[in-house]
């Protein structure tokens, strides 16, 4: 009986460690420094396209606690592709309603949010992309954020019935 719970606990965890998320190119979340997002300190990724056939969604990842004091962020993002060429925009990350509820999941102080900045995005250039992100609120010490990420992924394919 011993023996056969054993297998079966190796297997569940072969099982587990195997379930990579198989839409997922890049991922990664990077911790404010005290828990407070000066305007100064970039938050800034790089991650590879080598398939430019195919569209990618494009997803900030943000952790803050209940207390944060805004319903909102704004950030400006300064992208650079793999030519070289740069661009920058200006983007309001909603975290939420109008009633003051947050959207994501909270877990007693502390709400994990996913915004998707672009959707079906389609990125023309192999190499490097590189996306670097400020805040831009109307203080220098954006208190209660405690992580941010940024998450890309292969868009679903597009249903050929919603066209017709």
């Amino acid at each position: 009986m011993m023996r056969h719970l054993m297998i079966l606990v190796a297997v569940a965890t072969v099982a587990l460690v195997g379930c990579e998320d198989p839409a997922k190119v890049y991922e990664e979340n990077k911790d404010i420094p005290g828990q407070v997002w000066n305007k100064d300190h970039m938050v800034a990724f790089d991650f590879d396209i080598t398939d430019t056939t195919q569209h990618y969604d494009i997803i900030v990842n943000l952790r803050h606690t209940t207390f944060y004091p805004n319903s909102n962020m704004w950030v400006m993002v300064y992208t650079t592709y793999p030519d070289g060429t740069e661009q920058e925009q200006r983007l309001e990350l909603t975290m939420a309603d109008e009633k003051g509820e947050w959207f994501g999941e909270c877990t007693g102080d502390i709400c994990n949010v996913q915004q998707y900045i672009q959707q079906r995005a389609y990125l023309n250039q192999t190499g490097t992309y590189k996306l670097a992100f400020e805040q831009i609120m109307r203080t220098d010490d954006l208190k209660d954020v405690l992580a941010f990420g940024l998450r890309v992924e292969r868009s679903p394919e597009k249903n050929p019935k919603a066209a017709e």
